[in-house]
């Protein structure tokens, strides 16, 4: 399992160190649960303590990591009833104002996303080692965000965006759990596809219904992997900065 590895900029670091610990925990590198201790993630990334704070504080409000009074940090871990939660509230957001955000997508940006989703499919399935499938997935994840990001900023309703800029990064963190199960990664890939071809016909009632079962799967996958990965590992969480993460 990789490493962290030091920040090399000359600039400022809290952007840097953030996006780092972040990519770590939503790609599964530093797992729920796990501590994040002070002084060895310093070292790893090459950092002081002040930056890597303020990126504690940015992935603390993102919802990834929680702060305990003279605990420390530790790495957000869903339990079955916040995944259901949280996925009720995403599938709540994000087709409340589907009829009207549909209506607002121009039919260019559509055609656009379902190439770039079909081309970033096809490159990840080529990928045949684990960094460079890995780096495919996240292309593929990042175009599947930007979709759902469209739909709801073409809502037009900036408290309901707010909302659901709220859940993003858990929605995220879930969005790569889903994807390591094959399984349910080809349902979500037919899934934007049937979306979008919905969309395109004019069919916003169907988009709407496709979007809810999407959500519903990601939903059931979420809590499969969750199943998944207690039943497979007993060992208690990993602490990240102690050795590799």
């Amino acid at each position: 399992m990789p490493a962290l590895k030091k920040i090399r900029t000359r600039g400022p670091l809290v952007e840097p160190v953030y996006n780092a610990i972040k990519h770590a925990i939503l790609t599964g590198q530093i797992a729920p649960g796990s501590a994040l201790y002070e002084e060895p993630l310093t070292k790893l990334l090459g950092v002081s303590r002040t930056p890597l704070r303020e990126a504690f504080n940015r992935l603390k409000s993102d919802g990834l990591i929680e702060v305990v009074p003279r605990k420390g940090a530790c790495v957000v871990e869903l339990d079955a009833q916040d995944i259901d939660d949280l996925l009720e509230a995403r599938q709540v957001i994000e087709t409340a104002f589907f009829m009207r955000a549909a209506r607002s997508l121009k039919r260019e940006e559509l055609l656009e996303i379902r190439q770039a989703l079909e081309r970033a499919h096809a490159q990840l399935q080529s990928q045949s080692g684990r960094a460079e499938w890995l780096q495919g997935l996240q292309t593929y994840l990042r175009i599947d965000r930007d979709l759902h990001d469209r739909l709801i900023e073409a809502s037009g309703n900036k408290y309901w965006i707010k909302l659901y800029y709220d859940l993003r990064e858990r929605i995220e963190l879930c969005g790569y759990q889903v994807s390591r199960l094959p399984h349910r990664f080809r349902s979500i890939v037919q899934e934007h596809l049937d979306l979008i071809e919905a969309l395109l016909k004019g069919d916003r009632a169907k988009g709407r219904q496709c979007m809810r079962e999407h959500i519903r799967h990601v939903r059931q996958g979420a809590q499969e992997y969750r199943r998944l990965t207690r039943r497979e590992t007993g060992d208690p969480p990993a602490r990240a900065g102690r050795g590799p993460v």
